[in-house]
């Protein structure tokens, strides 16, 4: 169902700060499509916009809203979308900082402090449940197919509950609860070395 995307010819629709309400005026999006893309034989966009979506609280709606009317008008002419997002960063932007508060406990908890970090984490239940929500929403509004940004564990993180859960579960392995322990603290250590190997499958197996 995706062999479309091996040749299709692709163009970027709109970028990642803008409010995505720059093509509600009725026919802009067909002026802009005819001013840009003529001659190019453009049968995919990539849509961004709002990039971190869960800190725009209040602007959800509107967001998938537009993402619908665009959908229509861009698959009525013939082009595929892909919608490009912020699955997990909590941006010191709109309501960044207080959603992270508000959800502090579905947060990366960083391996130097055990504190809560500005990335929600791709192994909490209820932040996949909650991101999975909003992708639904977006493929009902039309969208073909996802670039899906920061989903991954970066360096800080995560030595949260559930990561600590499904890393003994899927290797027979355990964090230690002292973060000054000799095996932990080596980054040469067999346990550190399945706990990496174990994050890059953890977030492949996300898709």
């Amino acid at each position: 169902r995706l062999a479309w995307l091996k040749t299709a010819k692709m163009q970027r629709l709109l970028d990642n700060s803008v409010s995505m309400s720059e093509f509600d005026e009725p026919g802009s999006l067909d002026r802009y499509m005819d001013r840009e893309f003529a001659g190019k034989d453009v049968r995919v966009v990539m849509l961004s916009g709002m990039h971190s979506r869960h800190t725009y609280l209040g602007h959800l709606d509107r967001g998938v809203e537009a993402v619908r009317r665009m959908c229509e008008i861009l698959h009525w002419r013939g082009v595929k979308v892909i919608d490009h997002n912020d699955s997990t960063l909590l941006w010191n932007d709109m309501a960044g900082f207080r959603v992270m508060m508000e959800r502090l406990d579905e947060t990366v908890l960083s391996l130097d402090t055990g504190l809560p970090s500005w990335q929600f984490c791709a192994s909490n239940p209820r932040f996949c449940e909650t991101y999975y929500a909003y992708l639904r929403r977006l493929v009902e509004a039309g969208v073909d197919g996802f670039q899906i940004d920061e989903l991954e564990f970066w360096r800080h993180g995560c030595l949260c509950r559930h990561c600590r859960d499904a890393f003994r579960r899927d290797t027979g392995w355990e964090i230690p609860l002292n973060e000054c322990d000799a095996e932990w603290t080596n980054p040469r250590s067999e346990l550190r070395r399945r706990w990496q190997d174990w994050r890059g499958k953890a977030i492949t197996n996300w898709f």
